[in-house]
This record gives structure tokens, C-alpha cells and sequence, in this order.
């Protein structure tokens, strides 16, 4: 996305993304650590893979917070304008799709690349906090003519 695009988002399309996209990633984490859970029950069970896993799980309850914070400004933005067209689901549910089983390295790869994107979205995500908070605000770098009221 461009940045004059990204700057012209409306504050309940711009919540309303961050909202998918954290269950997106909350989803995603799911898959991976129920993997892990898998793979480790039918081996030997050492502390760095217990420590990964309930790593993970840390994360998702971060995750599924931070969800709750989005949705809860995404329902207060709401209350002064229409309904969101596609709100963000309530309560996170464990994703129907189960990829295929794979090995150790495959999946732990995987769940690298899951946390490295999810680092990078929620740099940006801050930069959106930013911003918002600075429409919302009056501060030095609020646009005018663009929030959503």
C-alpha cells in the first residue's frame, strides 16, 4: 500500500483491517502451535519445545487482547457513524483448515515466518495507533478533513 492511500484510510476501515488481520494472525499461530503440540506428543518432550509452546500461547492471549482493544475503539468509532460492512468476529475460534503434517524443521520454519510477519504488521499497526491517536487528538500530525465522525 502507498503511503497517500494509507494516510487516506477512514479510521473504521483502518480498524477494521487491523481487526481481520489479527485474527488472521491469531489464526495462524493457532495452527502452529497445535502442530507443535501434535509433533511433541508422539516424541520426547525436552523444555525448549515446552517453552516454545506455551511461548506461543503467550503470544495468542497478547494477541487475542490486543484484538479486544481494536474492536473495543472500532465499536466506540461505531457508535457515532454506521455499522462497520464486515465486522470483526467476537469470540476467536480454532481454524477449521488443518494443513498437511510436517516435519520438525518444516513447521518450526513455519511458525518463524508467522512470527516475523507478525512483528512487521505490528510495527505498522503501531504507526496506525499513531496516527489515530493523533486525528483523535488534535496533534501535529493530524490531517484534516479525514477521520471518520
Amino acid at each position: 500500500m502507498e503511503y497517500s492511500q494509507w494516510k487516506s484510510m477512514q479510521d473504521l476501515e483502518r480498524l477494521n483491517t487491523a481487526s481481520k488481520d489479527l485474527h488472521t494472525f491469531w489464526a495462524h499461530l493457532d495452527i502452529r502451535r497445535h502442530q507443535m503440540e501434535t509433533f511433541w506428543e508422539s516424541h520426547t518432550v525436552n523444555k525448549k519445545a515446552m517453552y516454545l509452546i506455551k511461548a506461543m500461547s503467550g503470544i495468542q492471549r497478547h494477541l487475542q487482547d490486543l484484538i479486544g482493544q481494536v474492536d473495543s475503539q472500532l465499536g466506540s468509532l461505531n457508535s457515532g457513524s454506521l455499522p462497520s460492512s464486515s465486522p470483526a468476529p467476537k469470540v476467536l475460534t480454532h481454524p477449521t483448515y488443518v494443513p498437511p503434517k510436517q516435519d520438525l524443521w518444516s513447521n518450526r520454519r513455519q511458525g518463524y515466518i508467522v512470527l516475523r510477519d507478525l512483528e512487521r504488521y505490528l510495527v505498522k499497526l503501531a504507526r496506525d495507533f499513531i496516527l489515530l491517536k493523533a486525528r483523535h487528538r488534535g496533534g501535529p500530525a493530524a490531517p484534516t478533513g479525514n477521520h471518520a465522525t
